[in-house]
């Protein structure tokens, strides 16, 4: 809304929320402080209290916005509504962690499933500067719709330790484009331990109460306390260094961390991507050699088999129509080889620009193989075992602090009981305190020898490991951004294959539509021997159905005789017995059976068509076949197709119930060769169809059949005819 209100920590953070409209809700809070990872915590949903950002929430299903005047019951509903829904969401809220690849610092976010992944971009923005159009989320592999929920990637994790193992990276996309703007890198600036060099001595005008001493070493050690202040100081100095040194180095390695995370993820994406091409270039090159090899089979044998066309002469009775007189006639052959002069070159064509593919892909894979074995840069294991050595120092350095500070407590106390004795004589042994002085100067020697310069040699070596975590961060900074954009343009070089992969796919499918028409010469003998076979099997047809006829009137006609004997019979055994009047008034007296004749009736349509062709079994088997045809006729003969008459009346002799009689020879035998010409018939039916499939088979490998071309339609059309 337009209200301004101040949200402190422990209040209800609904009792100032607007009642209907979607909002935004500012968080003032106190500097965020990173942690040993290097991470900031800041929530989205209300309930935290450090950082300041805009996080939009989203909008609150409450009653309808109450006017100025209206009731104050209503508008505590509408709080009391708001109050819920926030209630909910923080109580469904889930760690997630935001890993920025480039800069490798880590955000935490507290979030729940109904979160859109705008938002997360909104307060993204506002945590680390990047625009919602620049930002690309990714998490498992798969990039993030700015307009789906966190729900559809299965985020927030459920289980919150989880967070930190799995986090979702941010990417810049101008820093991921070749030569893109790599933001300047901020690097922390050199931490010193600020020491005094020397220790400030009490002066004239600030004298000690010992300085009345007679003894030289009493009066000496208040400036022996001040030494050893000063020391203690010092050390505490370069301890207080050191840890700021090392809090910064572990910082730095920890996004460094990050930033390799981020990149080895990017070469894992990278990686699965190049299988899935190699996969996808492999399966089209099998195609493509399967489909090369029968192009160039085709190709190899279409002259020889289009020039074997004109020795096929046709069926006279078909010679005298159409000005045919061999099957090549059949086929439009100025047609035919221009095509399949086309078809040679596109095939040429088509395998120079397949051959171009294969050094695309071989170089694409080449480089994608140097990218993924690139070394690391920066060994941070060893790194992480350098900070592992300087926290030992920092221990140690600790250890230095501990002392000297139990030395300056001894200092202290010996001044103290310095001037009690001086204030009263007989209040303690001078002997016992002349020895302390004199072991207080050997520790002194100590500080002077030992102790300091070990503290300043474990304070120059975490400021040198300090310089080496800055300058590797610097590189893996610098190298990250190159890294990173090498991915992306090996990704691009990916999806740019792929792309022509599908191209390449869809051409080979046309290469089959486009030789299909050359087929046609190797389909049209099967087609000329699918007619002739048809031809004979209805001939043979004809013949059965005539005999069949004759038969069954022979059969009648024994009938009819029997019938004429029994009533003959009839008559003269009854003439005994009964008047004849009686026999003929009953209507069997004069009556004879009836006579069948049968006759074949012709279709009235088939007057209208010229007679079948006369075509023998021996003209139909002297018919030359292609390539294709052969196997064929083969499994043909080697079913009994093509067997001669005596083979036919062999067979037939060993049937089970013979037939005897010339009239049933020739009855059956009209019969097998009906059956013989159907089945040659059939087998080139089946031939054809074959091809056909075959055809569409391969043409519908990428989805789509070619259909049969001009040039096809004509010459079946001309072979029905």
């Amino acid at each position: 809304g337009h209200a301004r209100c101040a949200v402190t920590k422990g209040r209800l953070l609904a009792a100032c929320l607007p009642t209907s409209e979607p909002f935004q809700i500012s968080l003032a809070y106190r500097p965020a402080r990173a942690s040993a990872a290097g991470a900031t915590t800041i929530p989205l949903s209300p309930c935290g209290d450090r950082g300041h950002h805009s996080c939009p929430v989203g909008s609150v299903p409450a009653a309808a916005a109450a006017p100025a005047a209206a009731a104050a019951a209503a508008a505590a509903a509408a709080v009391a509504a708001a109050a819920a829904t926030v209630r909910a969401m923080a109580a469904h809220s889930s760690p997630m962690r935001i890993l920025v690849a480039l800069t490798g610092r880590s955000h935490a976010l507290d979030v729940h499933a109904g979160v859109r992944v705008d938002s997360v971009q909104q307060a993204l923005l506002s945590f680390t500067g990047v625009p919602v159009s620049d930002q690309l989320l990714m998490y498992n592999g798969s990039r993030l719709d700015p307009s789906k929920t966190l729900a559809a990637y299965g985020l927030p994790l459920a289980d919150p330790s989880a967070a930190d193992d799995f986090p979702v990276f941010l990417y810049c996309r101008s820093s991921l484009k070749p030569g893109g703007r790599v933001p300047e890198l901020e690097l922390p600036q050199p931490i010193i331990a600020e020491v005094a060099l020397e220790p400030v001595l009490l002066g004239d005008r600030l004298r000690h109460p010992l300085a009345s001493s007679s003894a030289t070493a009493v009066r000496g050690l208040p400036e022996t306390e001040l030494r050893f202040q000063h020391d203690l100081s010092v050390a505490q100095a370069l301890w207080s260094a050191s840890q700021r040194r090392l809090a910064v180095c572990r910082q730095l390695l920890s996004e460094q961390e990050g930033q390799q995370l981020a990149t080895d993820v990017a070469r894992a994406n990278v990686k699965t991507h190049l299988a899935h091409l190699k996969a996808a270039h492999e399966r089209f090159i099998e195609r493509y050699e399967e489909q090369a090899a029968r192009h160039d089979a085709l190709l190899g044998t279409f002259e020889p088999e289009l020039s074997a066309l004109a020795r096929v002469a046709l069926h006279p009775q078909l010679t005298t129509v159409g000005g045919w007189r061999s099957l090549q006639d059949l086929l439009p052959v100025a047609k035919l080889r221009e095509w399949g002069e086309h078809c040679r070159r596109s095939h040429g064509h088509f395998r120079a620009k397949v051959g171009e593919l294969d050094a695309l892909v071989a170089a694409l894979m080449a480089d994608a193989e140097a990218l993924l074995a690139q070394p690391q840069v920066v060994d941070l294991a060893a790194l992480s075992r350098e900070l592992s050595a300087a926290e030992a120092g920092a221990d140690q350095l600790s250890l230095v602090v501990q002392s000297l500070g139990k030395d300056l407590r001894t200092a202290q106390q010996l001044v103290e009981q310095a001037v009690r004795e001086l204030a009263d004589p007989g209040a303690g042994s001078g002997g016992s305190l002349h020895d302390s002085i004199s072991v207080l100067a050997a520790i002194g020697d100590i500080h002077a020898s030992e102790l300091l310069p070990q503290g300043y040699a474990l304070d120059a070596a975490t400021s040198e490991f300090w310089t080496r975590c800055v300058s590797s961060k610097s590189t893996l900074t610098s190298h990250a951004a190159a890294a990173l954009q090498s991915i992306s343009a090996q990704q691009c070089r990916i999806r740019d294959l792929k792309s022509k992969l599908a191209a390449f796919s869809e051409v080979l499918s046309r290469q089959d539509g486009a030789f299909a028409e050359l087929k046609m010469v190797a389909r049209i003998p099967v087609a000329y021997r699918m007619l002739l076979a048809e031809c004979m099997r209805r001939r043979a047809w004809q013949q059965l159905l005539s005999q069949q006829a004759t038969r069954i009137e022979e059969h009648l006609g024994r009938l009819r005789a029997k019938e004429a004997q029994r009533e003959a019979a009839f008559l003269k055994q009854i003439d005994r017995y009964l008047p004849s009047e009686a026999v003929h008034t009953a209507g069997l007296m004069h009556s004879e059976p009836p006579s069948v004749r049968l006759q074949l009736e012709p279709h009235p349509s088939a007057g209208l068509a010229p007679p079948l062709l006369p075509v023998s079994l021996p003209e139909l088997q002297r018919l030359p076949l292609p390539a294709a045809g052969r196997s064929l006729l083969a499994v043909a003969e080697a079913s009994g197709v093509g067997a001669s008459d005596a083979e036919m009346a062999a067979e037939l002799s060993a049937a089970p119930e013979p037939l005897t009689g010339p009239p049933c020879l020739e009855l059956e035998n009209a019969r097998l060769k009906s059956e013989l010409a159907g089945y040659i018939a059939a087998a080139c039916a089946r031939e054809l169809v074959a091809s056909e499939a075959g055809r569409d088979a391969g043409a519908g490998y990428a989805g789509s059949a070619a259909a049969p071309g001009p040039m096809a339609a004509a010459a079946a059309a001309a072979a029905v005819a």
